[in-house]
Parts: structure tokens; sequence; C-alpha cells
């Protein structure tokens, strides 16, 4: 399992650390206003709203991430987070989606 960050140098990689890193970084009880699934063609996207996201070193999140999380063998390999719903779409190889509001 790798974690890929919104900042080029946020990586995570084992899945004790990625397991390590969420329980130090993510509250107990995240309070979103909004959560988008997005099917592509094998990964997802997750978007979530949140006035409560901390902005990583260097990126604007502005109250919003897009998580791209790919599988193999019914287990995740690697989580990559973006700034940008369109970035991440494209990551998952699902260009073209209805925008978020």
């Amino acid at each position: 399992m790798v974690w890929y960050g919104a900042a080029p140098d946020l990586v995570c990689v084992g899945r004790e650390a990625v397991l390590e890193v969420l329980s130090e970084q993510v509250p107990m009880r995240l309070e979103a206003e909004a959560i988008e699934f997005v099917s592509a063609p094998p990964p997802f996207v997750m978007g979530t709203r949140s006035r409560h996201l901390p902005d990583p070193p260097d990126v604007r999140l502005a109250g919003q991430v897009y998580n791209v999380f790919e599988r193999r063998d019914r287990r995740f390999v690697s989580i990559r987070d973006f700034a940008r719903r369109d970035d991440a779409l494209r990551c998952a190889g699902a260009d073209g989606g209805a925008e978020w509001r």
C-alpha cells in the first residue's frame, strides 16, 4: 500500500504506516458537508468537502479533497490525493464526469 498525498513530498509506504498516519491525522468524526463517489474503470474516486480539512504544505485544498483508490486482488494498493477534481478524474481514467456542486 502506498499513499501519495496532495503535496509531492507527502508519501506513505506500507499498510501499517498508512494506518498510523490516518489515526494521527484524521479525527474520529470527520464533519463533511458532502461526499462523492465516482466509479472509474479499475479505481474509484472519493471527493470530500469539509471546512475542517487542513491544507498540506504548499497546497490549497479550498475545503475539498479527492482521493483515487486503486485495488488489486480485493486489496487497496494505492491512494492518491488531489486538490482538484479534474486531476483525480484524469488519474482514474474517468475524464469528463459531471460537475460536483
